[in-house]
């Protein structure tokens, strides 16, 4: 029995430090694009299921350490239940890390997708500018009416920067992934 609730033991140590390295590894980096954010989310999934066979483990893994009260002594015992109280230790833990590493790369992706639809927004508008000043700059001028079509055009000018300022505070893409602390990476 004590050689079967140690190989159970092992395994369970073997998957804990292997999803232990998955999550470390979807953390995400301050260079990661929106892909990469979506790449990390769709491993996450598959580390959710490994820890919820970890979750099953473990509960086999107390299981094993009450059968094992009954024929092991009083110091092995000590021993396995510090086994058990470190595992469960371990796997809140790394469930805790899940759902921290999950919830920066969900807000990761959002913030690209809101920053790739207002720079789509703004592009859009930006085009249709465009085109209506061609469209004016098309016409003649009156030499008599020039100051006035300087400072339209001025205007229009001061209307195009403060669209693309004002609509679009452009971040840098590494700013949409959030560093471990909540604080946006500079």
């Amino acid at each position: 029995m004590r050689k079967f609730h140690a190989d159970k033991l092992s395994a369970l140590q073997r998957a804990l430090a292997s999803h232990k390295e998955k999550i470390a590894w979807c953390e995400p980096e301050p260079n990661s694009d929106r892909y990469n954010l979506e790449a990390k989310l769709t491993s996450l999934d598959d580390i959710a299921h490994g820890l919820a066979d970890c979750a099953r483990r473990q509960a086999e893994f107390a299981q094993s350490v009450e059968q094992l009260r009954v024929v092991e002594t009083s110091p092995a015992l000590r021993e396995l239940s510090a086994d058990r109280e470190l595992i469960s230790k371990e796997l809140a833990a790394l469930n805790e890390s899940y759902k921290a590493v999950r919830s920066r790369l969900e807000r990761g992706a959002a913030q690209w997708k809101l920053l790739e639809a207002r720079a789509e927004t703004v592009g859009t508008w930006l085009k249709e500018a465009e085109t209506r000043m061609r469209a004016e700059m098309a016409h003649q001028a009156d030499l008599a009416q020039l100051d006035s079509r300087i400072k339209e055009v001025r205007a229009f000018l001061k209307e195009v920067q403060n669209h693309v300022m004002q609509d679009t505070f452009f971040i840098h893409p590494v700013c949409c992934v959030q560093a471990a602390d909540g604080a946006p990476f500079t």
